[in-house]
């Protein structure tokens, strides 16, 4: 069973996730004409012994307290990848989530990604925006979502709550299987800014383990 975690917890918060739509247009027909929508909408059903959450202005691990049982909205967020040139992409991704967040809707992610073609053995990829650095094999879904779980593991957790790369970001991979070599190698280099200290919440109230990220321009209680 799948279970957003209140650490310690007595009873399991189930969750209904109600629907999940992606729709893709495609203009023309070159490739570099995608443009890409997906839209989801979960709402859960929650019960826990969870006092004042976080999301209230408390130090409960969870993002749900007791005030806020039954029917909640879990997330609704819609995500575009549109391709802009041949080798020029854009992301946005806008999230809501029905709690205490100064802005009911929000940008948690907003970039663009330049993919030049290999050459020499060679791929870059050039990121400028607010996005997340490539750290998780498991938040790969539309959203940043984990693609295994509702709840994603404590470190991935942390990165969606403290973790957001604002600046520019460069990616070169030596593709050395294409090569007749055994290996990849990847170099990633970024600049970065407007940043609060990493490791804060963990200080505050230790790990926790739930689905909300922080939004660029939000503020919690």
């Amino acid at each position: 069973m799948i279970t957003e975690s209140t650490w310690p917890t007595r009873r399991i918060l189930p969750r209904l996730v109600a629907s999940a739509l992606t729709v893709v247009a495609t203009t023309g027909a070159a490739q570099e004409d995608r443009h890409e929508f997906t839209f989801q909408f979960d709402v859960r059903f929650v019960a826990t012994d969870i006092e004042r959450s976080f999301t209230d202005g408390g130090l409960g691990l969870g993002r749900f307290d007791q005030a806020h049982e039954d029917l909640q909205l879990g997330r609704a967020f819609l995500d575009y990848r549109g391709r802009l040139a041949e080798t020029l992409d854009l992301q946005v991704t806008l999230d809501a989530y029905g709690d205490a967040d100064k802005n009911p809707v929000d940008v948690s992610e907003s970039f663009l990604e330049w993919r030049p073609y290999p050459s020499s053995g060679w791929r870059w990829r050039t990121r400028l925006g607010a996005f997340y650095p490539p750290i998780s094999l498991e938040n790969r879904g539309p959203g940043w979502q984990s693609v295994y779980s509702i709840s994603p593991s404590a470190i991935n957790t942390w990165i969606g709550e403290e973790i957001r790369t604002i600046g520019a970001e460069v990616n070169a991979t030596w593709l050395g299987t294409r090569l007749g070599k055994a290996v990849d190698i990847s170099l990633i280099a970024a600049v970065y800014g407007w940043n609060d200290p990493m490791g804060v919440v963990i200080f505050q109230r230790g790990w926790g383990i739930h689905d909300r990220q922080t939004a660029l321009f939000g503020q919690l209680p």
